[in-house]
């Protein structure tokens, strides 16, 4: 399932994105996962946010059977700081909470994803 939602550049996107993850995640992770992968969200909100110059960010949020990608695309400065895109106040976190994530620039258009592994269904 992928659920795409536009969000405000604002405090309130990682709220408003948890909808969206319990959306796309559903009742099939383990409660604990579900929680880390909306955690995950609030984080590459939090790291993109600040370079939005427009009044919203797109939020993508893709589960299948054993992972879950989530992304934050915007218009605006690219991610990260100095010479390295992927080197933000976040990107630890991210890294963290995260098997794989990276970040892509298209004109002035960029994207922070991250993606997660999730244990099999809960029954």
């Amino acid at each position: 399932m992928e659920l795409v939602r536009n969000l405000p550049a604002s405090d309130a996107a990682p709220d408003l994105a948890r909808s969206a993850v319990d959306l796309a995640v559903g009742h099939d992770v383990h409660p604990e996962t579900a929680d880390q992968v909306r955690d995950l969200t609030g984080e590459l909100l939090a790291e993109s946010a600040p370079r939005v110059d427009s009044e919203t960010m797109e939020l993508r949020v893709r589960a299948d059977a054993g992972s879950v990608r989530v992304e934050v695309a915007w218009t605006g400065e690219p991610p990260g700081s100095g010479d390295d895109p992927n080197d933000g106040p976040h990107t630890a976190v991210i890294d963290r909470l995260s098997d794989r994530w990276g970040s892509s620039t298209d004109g002035a258009r960029h994207r922070l994803w991250a993606e997660r592994s999730v244990p099999g269904p809960v029954h």
